[in-house]
Order: structure tokens, then C-alpha cells, then sequence
């Protein structure tokens, strides 16, 4: 499936128990909603690009295709990552990922195995369907939340919110240019399908 903004592909299709359920299974919700936040907040996640040149062209884990195409995934748990001060970029991580049975033979995330990078710091501790009530809780807390968004084509794709401003969530977006500012997800989708977040352990 074709993602249209920049005209990259994140098909991530399949279901595992692992990796980030899809709208039709647990409903999706608007993206626009939930607790209402008086003026702008934002979570200072640092900002990747799927297509940066120094990574694009790399394969994405076991798969055919190439992080620049659809290492959405990868990218925002690199992002992720990066926040809580773990050294590491979307090449780090489709390496680390790729070493340690990180991925399903299609390329998917198993979500468990992100926070492995540095063992010992951080733990899936939600992989499922949408809610506002734990991304907003999460958001309050200063955890950002990595989104799966059902696309207008039928694709998918996988972007982290790290804020919101009234009832629109702000999104770091890694098909988008790193030095873009995070912007509403509103812009990009009416659905939110899946989510998943980490805690400190």
C-alpha cells in the first residue's frame, strides 16, 4: 500500500500477539478526542526520518524492502527510544532488531524486543488497541505513545504522538522531515488503530 505523504510505503498487515493490533480488530478510534489540553503540550522526542540518506537504503530486517520504504515501525521505536536517553537511531535499531529475532519474516516489530536495546531500563507495558484514556494519561506522564493509523488507501502506518493541543494530538511523524515541527495527527488521519508505550522499569 502506498502512504501518500511523501509516497511512502508502510504495509504492516499481518497480526501477532507482538505487534501493533489493527483498527478492524479492536475498533478504531477518532483522532481528535479525549481529554481536553489547555494550550500546547509537548513532549521533546527527538525527530527521524524513515528516508534520511544515511539509512534509507537499508534493509529492513529480514524483509525485501528498505527502512526508506517501510521502516515506519522501526523508526518511531528508534525515536522512542532516543527520548529516554538510549543511544541509538532507526539503523541502530533495525540492526539490533534484526540480530535478536526482532522481527517477524515480513519485517514486523515484536514490540518486546525494543527496550532489549538497553537492557534493563525500559518494558512494553501496553500493545493493543486505542485509547484515549491511556494516551492521554501517558501524554500527562511524559510518555510518548507510538500510534498504528489506518491510511485513506488501505495502507497502514506507524507515527509517535508526543502531545496534544485541546483534543488534537500532536504526532512526530517519520515519513516527515525530521526538521518539521510535530504536528496534528488530524492532518494525516481520522483514525487511530493501535497503540503501544513503554515504561521505566
Amino acid at each position: 500500500m502506498q502512504k501518500p505523504l511523501l509516497g511512502i510505503t508502510c504495509l504492516f498487515l499481518a497480526l501477532n500477539s507482538d505487534v501493533v493490533v489493527q483498527a478492524e480488530v479492536n475498533g478504531a478510534i477518532p483522532s481528535v478526542g479525549g481529554q481536553y489540553f489547555e494550550g500546547r503540550v509537548e513532549i521533546p522526542v527527538p525527530a527521524f526520518a524513515q528516508d534520511d540518506r544515511r539509512w534509507s537504503d537499508v534493509r529492513l530486517g529480514p524483509s525485501t524492502d528498505t527502512l526508506g520504504d517501510q521502516g515506519c515501525a522501526v523508526t518511531s521505536a528508534a525515536m522512542v527510544m532516543a527520548f529516554y536517553g538510549i543511544k541509538t537511531d532507526p539503523q541502530q535499531m533495525n540492526a539490533f532488531l534484526t540480530r535478536t529475532g526482532g522481527f517477524t519474516d515480513d519485517g514486523l516489530i515484536h514490540w518486546s524486543r525494543v527496550p532489549s536495546i538497553a537492557p534493563g531500563h525500559l518494558e512494553l507495558a501496553y500493545n493493543g488497541g486505542p485509547s484515549y484514556k491511556l494516551i492521554d494519561s501517558n501524554l500527562l506522564a511524559g510518555n510518548p505513545v507510538i500510534a498504528l493509523i489506518p491510511l485513506p488507501d488501505g495502507g497502514y502506518h506507524f507515527v509517535v504522538i508526543v502531545g496534544k493541543e485541546g483534543r488534537d494530538y500532536l504526532i512526530r511523524d517519520p515519513a516527515a522531515s525530521p526538521f518539521r515541527r510535530a504536528y496534528h495527527l488530524r492532518d494525516l488521519t481520522d483514525r487511530i488503530g493501535g497503540m503501544c508505550f513503554f515504561r521505566t522499569i
